[in-house]
């Protein structure tokens, strides 16, 4: 969860356990905050824009099946062979004997997020679903948005580095210190 998925990203191939509690989740718009770690950079290449902006800006947890079909994770296994089946899949993809497979986008997902009047279309209806499940109240999920986009442009780099910079904000807002606080006194 959270960061620890985050840095998973930076991955070329990600292995998780069908284990009923195992969930990936990146949760920091509840606490006002967004993925700062890499996570609007990294996620949408593996599960698509869509799909991104929906896990970051709403916080839920993937199961496991969910998330192979999605791109996020590439293989499942049982818990118990978890550091053998990572240890074979390192092996592979260092003697090349196993390649990440690339999710296939659909045409209509390559329609809206491939090119720039289906990505105006697809932030401008991002926007307008954060505003009206929001009331605007969450600027953070506004953040996700403008990140995903700058990353969009191509340069990773640029893209992490604005990352930084959103995040550093939405860290100072009241928003996010007021959601830390509740979240530090249910715990």
């Amino acid at each position: 969860m959270g960061g620890g998925l985050e840095m998973a990203l930076f991955c070329d191939y990600r292995v998780a356990t069908n284990h009923k509690k195992t969930v990936m989740s990146v949760p920091e718009i509840k606490l006002g905050l967004f993925p700062g770690a890499g996570g609007t950079q990294n996620l949408p290449p593996l599960v698509g824009v869509q799909e991104a902006i929906k896990m970051m800006t709403m916080g839920g947890n993937v199961k496991p099946a969910r998330a192979i079909k999605s791109g996020l994770i590439d293989q499942i296994c049982e818990p118990g062979i978890l550091e053998q089946v990572a240890c074979d899949a390192a092996r592979g993809l260092a003697d090349g004997s196993l390649k990440p497979k690339k999710k296939k986008k659909s045409l209509m997902n390559k329609l809206l997020e491939d090119n720039p009047v289906g990505q105006y279309v697809l932030f401008d209806q991002a926007k307008k679903a954060i505003t009206k499940a929001t009331d605007g109240k969450y600027p953070a999920a506004y953040a996700v948005l403008d990140c995903v986009k700058e990353g969009l442009k191509g340069n990773k780099k640029a893209g992490l580095e604005y990352e930084a910079k959103r995040f550093v904000e939405m860290a100072q807002t009241n928003e996010s210190h007021g959601l830390i606080g509740l979240f530090d006194g249910m715990t």
